[in-house]
């Protein structure tokens, strides 16, 4: 139906074809005769041919496609699409096959979907070449000199005829119309093209030319509306279809104008393409007309105007296809809002939510990015395993798998790295979507980093003095315990008594006699080993396991202690350090509660020798020997 919007304006004199005298339209066209490769001029002309009219093939840029379910991504709208159509990433992947594309070359989408290295023009050339989709991304070359009328737009989409050897009946004619697909940034990631069949178009051309009645046959049994118009617009032939489209009756259309099924605004648009096809004498295809019923219903065309001619070459009028694209436009349509309502979901989320496909960030909205301290432009296109503490990383690929498979349905923990170099914690979910086409993982995360910290200090509470920042007796146990069961033999044990904390207390205060307690907590633990284990298991008892340690390593450590003792004494005021200490070692098989008995027994010993020496402070004195 879109043709017959191509026609002429009803009075002459608004007509652009009769303001050109009848001899410059000879001189055009002895220039370009019929069968003649075009000139450089007209060449030049044709890279205006759609400026008129945008293809409805070329997806503007978006700054969040895709979002929403497999059912309205791009592979699931291409398939709508009536026409063959296929589409390719920036790699030449193919990302969509459609289900009449399947029907035309009897390759299953799941066959084709994800190859590469121009599978697709084995397809339809028997052989791995450059095709009219390939240009949109690599132009130039040798091989676009095998389409015929190859006309590339300002915008980017390219129009050109050739034929395919090898479709499952034969050689098949066609017109393919191919352009950009964008990213949110603007950027061409891939390319989409839609195969219109020319083949019947070619076979009515050829029947033409041997028989009008034939040619009329034919054109009567198409599906798509055919028209032919004089240079004053007026039809002068149509098919069918037509008075099915506009509502008119045939005889109503018979030497009408094309204004009658026009508004103004798409008359005027035509009136333009007219002209055009005359000046240049080149078609024009696959522009978008607004045609309007009897009732006043309107719908979008998709038509293609030719230059007629008569038996000398001179211009007589046009002819033309067009079909019904509205339900595709539609579809288009619901697309696009579509994608606005759930990116409004997404940014308005308190949830961070991002799309990742072949561990490439695609889309995240602001929460999800600020999590890390970034904006989401930031992070678009960037790995999104680099944000990952990397010792977090398998963990998290497999949390992630186990979820995506269904094995795992709650929510998992990792850590990531701030932009300001600081650890953040991660709680998410993911779950498998379509994006683009292509499997990607839909994730919803929240920021746990606060959570994580008041757990980190009740587990600290949970294990350690809160006086002195040891370990408390009930991490002392459960360490005796697993040394007992461990292959940690010998273990020895010190126990230690501090002296004189109740004197401190009762003339000093407790604040004194605290500042006491954790004076000598220091002294102990700069004394041990990294890996001995020293808590502080009674108000003024300490107690210390030594692991892989025999008899002579305790004793050593009870030596430091004591060197250690003196030195602080010396350097510090106050009340006198002062602590009574005993020992015994347990081997491969020993009760280590009996042991930590026996320590205790010897630290007895030991303090009492030393309140005999001087029952105020007290001196050195000997630990137990086992």
């Amino acid at each position: 139906m879109s043709s017959i919007n191509a026609c002429l304006c009803v009075n002459p004199r608004l007509c652009p074809v009769s303001a050109i005298p009848i001899q410059e339209s000879r001189r055009m066209s002895d220039r370009n005769p019929p069968g003649k490769k075009p000139s450089k001029k007209a060449a030049r002309q044709a890279s205006f041919l759609s400026k008129s009219g945008g293809s409805p093939l070329t997806p503007s840029p978006d700054p969040c496609p895709g979002i929403g379910n497999g059912k309205r991504d791009l592979r699931s709208i291409v398939d709508i699409l009536p026409d063959p159509t296929f589409a390719i990433d920036q790699e030449g992947v193919v990302v969509a096959w459609n289900r009449a594309i399947a029907d035309l070359t009897g390759v299953a989408a799941e066959e084709m979907i994800g190859k590469g290295n121009h599978e697709y023009s084995v397809v339809f050339y028997g052989e791995r070449r450059p095709i009219l989709i390939d240009f949109i991304l690599h132009p130039g070359g040798r091989w676009e000199e095998t389409y015929s009328d190859l006309v590339r737009t300002e915008d980017g989409r390219l129009t050109g005829e050739s034929y395919m050897p090898n479709m499952r009946g034969g050689r098949m004619y066609f017109i393919g119309n191919a352009a950009p697909l964008y990213d949110a940034a603007g950027r061409i990631w891939g390319a989409i093209e839609t195969i219109h069949d020319l083949t019947a178009r070619r076979r009515i051309e050829q029947a033409l030319q041997e028989s009008e009645g034939k040619y009329r046959t034919i054109l009567e049994a198409m599906d798509e509306i055919y028209f032919e118009v004089d240079l004053a617009g007026n039809l002068t032939f149509f098919n069918r279809i037509l008075p099915d489209y506009v509502g008119y009756s045939a005889d109503e259309l018979k030497g009408a104008n094309y204004r009658m099924f026009l508004g103004d605004e798409t008359a005027s648009q035509v009136f333009l393409i007219f002209n055009r096809v005359y000046k240049t004498g080149l078609p024009e295809r696959a522009s978008e007309w607004i045609m309007k019923r009897r009732d006043g219903q309107t719908f979008m065309i998709e038509a293609a105007v030719f230059l007629k001619r008569d038996a000398e070459g001179i211009p007589i009028g046009f002819r033309g296809t067009a079909k019904d694209i509205s339900e595709r436009k539609r579809v288009e349509s619901e697309l696009r809002e579509s994608e606005e309502r759930y990116r409004t979901l997404a940014e308005r989320s308190f949830a961070g939510v991002y799309v990742v496909q072949d561990g490439i960030f695609r889309y995240l909205n602001r929460n999800a990015a600020s999590y890390a301290g970034y904006h989401p432009e930031e992070l678009v296109n960037t790995s999104a395993a680099d944000l990952v503490l990397p010792e977090d990383r398998e963990r998290l690929r497999q949390f992630a798998q186990d979820m995506l498979k269904g094995v795992r349905s709650a929510p998992y923990e990792f850590r990531v790295r701030t932009k300001t170099g600081e650890t953040c914690w991660i709680m998410e979910t993911v779950t498998p979507i379509r994006f683009r086409g292509r499997p990607a993982i839909l994730g919803n995360s929240m920021d746990i980093s606060e959570r994580k910290g008041v757990e980190a200090q009740l587990r600290y509470l949970s294990t350690h003095d809160v006086l002195t920042d040891l370990y408390n007796r009930a991490y002392f146990e459960e360490e005796l315990n697993r040394m007992e069961r461990s292959r940690s033999f010998p273990v020895s044990i010190i126990m230690a008594d501090l002296d004189g904390l109740k004197r401190v207390n009762d003339e000093e205060g407790h604040a004194s006699g605290d500042d006491f307690l954790r004076r000598a907590a220091r002294v102990l633990q700069e004394s041990m080993r990294a890996e001995d284990v020293l808590a502080r298991i009674g108000g003024d008892e300490f107690a210390a396991l030594l692991p892989m340690s025999e008899r002579h390593v305790a004793s050593s450590i009870i030596d430091r202690i004591r060197n250690n003792l003196d030195q602080h004494n010396r350097a510090h005021g106050g009340p006198v350090l002062s602590i009574s200490m005993g020992m015994d070692t347990g081997e491969k098989g020993s009760d280590l509660t009996l042991i930590m008995q026996a320590a205790d027994r010897f630290m007895f010993i030991e303090k009492a020798r030393k309140k005999a020496a001087n029952p105020l402070l007290g001196r050195a004195g000997e630990h137990g020997t086992g």
